[in-house]
């Protein structure tokens, strides 16, 4: 009923699980930093749904920097660190510029790391891949040691991502984790309808750093037409269970898209939403800390020598019944 797929592209690989009774599908490529690329789930309808914008045009997220974070995995810090610099137990560092149009270090140092495959699983009610990357000081303003495994899995139920991280160093390691997924339907962004559990967004100046406050906000506490809405914003999730759900709605084509999160301490507390130009896709981008983290240590995580961290989130469709 599962399997898994291989295929090269020059030296790219994509590796693709595959419900073959149902038609469902998620692929990922282990030599680009992780990076999600397809996720296809079935409705209600009986029809298969592409549910992710494929990363796998290269020239296309070369030639365009907004296309590049496509998909990616977003380690040891999601979204941004302002100029690239930070302390760190009373230590500074400088972190690469990859983001030369806000002189800043943005989403993490895998981006193009190579993870080896460790495990495949097959059983009878779904298929996994677990891929691990060992760090080893590569960069000079992350001079730490870990391991970073990701298992990728698809089931009857749905697609769900783990990842666990080891502080392989004899210090303590600074981390956020998160991810840079882009959701389409098929139709313009404007038509969609959004819904997450939060009732306030991180306050960012001109550069998006964090100010340090917390604006209320609650216009997605119901689900809520998009319509011309510029998005590119950090929201605090709120819950009080261990798991929240965000849920995009395509009413044209009865479709619920429910997006979960292992939320609470140290794991995902904020979700940022940014909407494309071309408004074709959104992205939902689960985090476990506030922009520039480093820094301000809203949501950092501090994990000690010798331990290992967690964190999980996951996708699964399902038809939307008004009320």
């Amino acid at each position: 009923m599962f399997n898994i797929e291989y295929s090269d592209f020059d030296e790219y690989k994509l590796v693709k699980l595959v419900n073959e009774k149902t038609g469902e599908y998620f692929s990922f490529l282990p030599n680009q930093g992780a990076t999600i690329n397809q996720l296809a789930l079935k409705g209600k309808d009986g029809r298969i749904h592409e549910l992710v914008d494929p990363s796998f045009d290269f020239e296309r997220r070369l030639q365009e920097r907004l296309e590049i974070f496509k998909g990616s995995k977003l380690f040891p810090f999601p979204n941004r660190i302002n100029s690239g610099n930070y302390v760190f137990a009373e230590e500074v560092y400088q972190l690469p510029i990859n983001y030369p149009e806000e002189g800043h270090a943005i989403h993490g140092l895998v981006l193009e790391s190579r993870f080896t495959i460790l495990e495949e699983k097959i059983e009878k009610g779904s298929v996994a891949a677990t891929i691990q990357y060992k760090y080893d000081r590569e960069f000079d303003g992350y001079p730490f040691k870990f391991d970073l495994n990701v298992t990728f899995s698809l089931s009857t139920s749905g697609f769900r991502c783990k990842t666990e991280v080891w502080n392989k160093d004899n210090v303590d390691i600074p981390v956020g984790d998160g991810w840079h997924p882009y959701f389409k339907t098929g139709i313009k962004v404007d038509d969609l309808w959004l819904s997450l559990p939060s009732h306030a967004i991180v306050e960012v100046d001109s550069k998006k750093i964090p100010t340090g406050k917390l604006i209320y906000n609650n216009q997605f506490d119901e689900l809520t037409k998009i319509e011309k809405r510029s998005l590119d914003t950090c929201f605090k999730l709120s819950s009080n269970r261990d798991d929240v759900v965000i849920n995009l709605v395509d009413k044209s084509k009865n479709l619920k898209i429910c997006i979960w999160l292992e939320s609470g301490s140290d794991k995902y507390q904020y979700v940022q939403i940014y909407i494309r130009p071309d408004r074709e896709a959104i992205a939902i981008e689960p985090m476990t800390c506030v922009p520039n983290a480093f820094n301000n240590k809203h949501g950092l995580i501090v994990i000690p020598p010798g331990k290992q961290m967690d964190f999980n989130w996951g996708i699964s469709l399902s038809d939307f019944l008004p009320h």
